[in-house]
């Protein structure tokens, strides 16, 4: 693999004050599955309700900085504050990329998570 080229679905993610690499390997998709159970499922459960919990976007981004640094990787507790820190609902979007893009062509994750994100703020604005 040449230097300009990334792993299929493999995603940058600033926080924390750094920018983190989230990779989808095996062992990964698999954590993700068992935490979530489908993630068809889910994401397309994300897309209709816009129902995003902070444990789940922190375990996915956790899970994807995990699937590129292994034991090097920061702490669940770490990477949740740094979602905290950031904001949920950007986070969400970028957590719902990472799934997606292991997933589905490019072209297609880019649509659900412009969806989703119009949902999350339509019903953010309107509590």
């Amino acid at each position: 693999m040449g230097t300009n080229e990334t792993v299929r679905g493999e995603k940058k993610i600033d926080l924390g004050g750094g920018t983190w690499v989230m990779r989808p390997t095996f062992e990964c998709m698999i954590e993700m599955e068992e935490e979530l159970g489908s993630l068809y499922t889910y994401v397309e459960h994300l897309m209709r309700t816009a129902e995003f919990r902070t444990k789940e976007i922190a375990f996915i981004i956790h899970c994807g900085i995990k699937g590129h640094m292994g034991d090097r990787a920061p702490s669940f507790s770490e990477v949740g504050q740094w979602v905290l820190d950031k904001g949920l609902i950007d986070v969400a979007g970028e957590a719902m990329d990472f799934i997606q893009s292991a997933m589905l062509t490019e072209e297609q994750a880019a649509e659900v998570v412009k969806n989703a994100k119009g949902k999350g703020r339509k019903k953010k604005a309107g509590k």
